[in-house]
């Protein structure tokens, strides 16, 4: 009877003890910080201090107006250094590779014997050309050194001319141009400013007969004012 009673008390202790060790498995630590619910902080890109265009990649609308003439001593022999203007839609002024649609026109007095005193040679076409820009950034102000190349269509005549002669055509003769510029723009919150060299190899001309095909040739530095969007 004692026996069987002490194996009896001893098999209930160990129930008990191994009762409160489950016990003690399930519970969580006391000390054991709660597990977050809370997503990590990642930090948002930013964008490079300063203004930008409401476009993102720049669209600038520029008018402006310079000095040019002919690359040919012969043309240059019987016109004079006239004035240009032009207007311009330039895309992705913000970006290494863009590219611009331009109207541009010249006027250069001509001086050939014979002809009116107010005999001008007028030129006026379309141009396009791809850019490669170099954007700078200095706070809100933009420094812009860029290159560009194109081809164009020019359409000249001489005003102030009745008649054909035997060195000049007075009719509209449309001609073929390669333009090659490089410039520099500034532009602040939006205001652009920009200066530029043009040389235009020029083809299939006829208005000036003594000349060859690329007589009419030109170069043109000008200025432009305009806004970036």
């Amino acid at each position: 009877m004692k026996l069987g009673r002490k194996i009896s008390l001893l098999c209930a202790a160990l129930m008990l003890a191994a009762a409160r060790g489950a016990t003690a498995e399930v519970a969580p630590a006391a000390d054991a910080p709660a597990p977050s619910t809370e997503a990590p902080d990642r930090a948002a890109p930013h964008d490079p201090p300063g203004w930008r265009p409401l476009s993102g990649f720049g669209m600038t609308v520029a008018v402006g107006a310079g000095v040019s003439d002919f690359t040919q001593s012969s043309t240059r022999d019987v016109t004079q250094t006239g004035g240009s203007w032009a207007v311009r839609v330039a895309f992705e002024t913000r970006r290494l590779l863009g590219f611009e649609v331009s109207y541009i026109g010249a006027a250069n007095a001509v001086r050939s014997l014979g002809f009116d005193n107010h005999a001008t040679l007028i030129r006026n076409g379309i141009e396009t050309a791809v850019r490669i820009n170099v954007p700078l950034y200095l706070k809100d102000t933009l420094l812009e050194p860029y290159v560009a190349a194109g081809v164009g269509w020019n359409a000249y005549h001489i005003t102030n001319v009745t008649a054909a002669t035997a060195s000049v055509t007075p009719a509209s003769q449309d001609t073929l141009s390669v333009p090659l510029a490089f410039g520099f723009a500034v532009g602040y919150r939006g205001f652009i400013a920009d200066a530029r060299y043009t040389v235009r190899p020029t083809y299939k001309q006829s208005t000036l007969r003594d000349g060859g095909s690329g007589a009419l040739t030109n170069w043109d530095v000008g200025g432009m004012v305009g806004y970036e969007f």
